[in-house]
């Protein structure tokens, strides 16, 4: 099983990424399937407002605060690494590619790695960010921005978020490269005709 966990501020490029990433696991047989630590909290919006509703930031990050305060500040953690768990017993047969793209503090990024994630960061400087949503910084003061400047020098890879998009893709596609062959060398049930077949993709 490959699990890939990317860190990133706003518009950093993590949905791209994992959406690339998405289309490369397909494409070679394997199945992606997105695992977050926010899910609790975009479950709970959802109860109020619908499926297809835009996501309420402030919402989400006073949601987060509290959720802590009440349950530990361990709490999504938690919920983490028990759906991790439910997967892997769920999928025994490894062929699974899990992705996370919502790493925001310390324990996210201890736990993914203690779950088996690789975990990339990226990084994007401010000035990009900002042209690709100029009303980016509302509730960027909030705890949940503020530790991924820190956190990115605890990865294990580092992809340049400011690239032009064919580019950010080509080095997402190489790093998705180097994980797989890492992977199918520490685990024989990824057979080796997968290696081919990712080369050319």
């Amino acid at each position: 099983m490959i699990k890939i966990a990317f860190l990133g501020k706003m518009h950093s490029g993590k949905t791209t990424a994992v959406n690339k990433i998405w289309e490369l696991a397909e494409s070679v047989e394997l199945w992606p399937m997105l695992v977050k630590f926010a899910k609790p909290l975009y479950d709970s919006q959802e109860c109020f407002v619908g499926k297809d509703t835009e996501k309420n930031r402030i919402f989400l990050q006073k949601l987060s605060t509290l959720s802590k305060e009440c349950f530990g500040s361990l709490i999504l953690s938690q919920c983490f690494a028990e759906r991790v768990k439910r997967l892997e017993e769920d999928f025994p047969q490894k062929r699974m590619v899990l992705l996370c793209d919502d790493i925001r503090f310390p324990t996210d990024l201890d736990t993914a790695r203690d779950c088996g994630f690789t975990i990339v960061g990226i990084n994007a400087s401010d000035e990009v960010r900002r042209k690709r949503n100029p009303k980016l910084f509302v509730g960027t003061e909030h705890e949940t921005e503020n530790q991924v400047d820190v956190l990115m020098k605890k990865t294990d890879i580092v992809v340049d978020g400011d690239l032009e998009i064919d580019a950010f893709r080509y080095d997402i596609h190489q790093t998705w490269i180097d994980l797989v062959y890492k992977a199918v060398d520490d685990d024989s049930v990824l057979n080796l005709y997968i290696k081919d077949r990712v080369k050319n993709k």
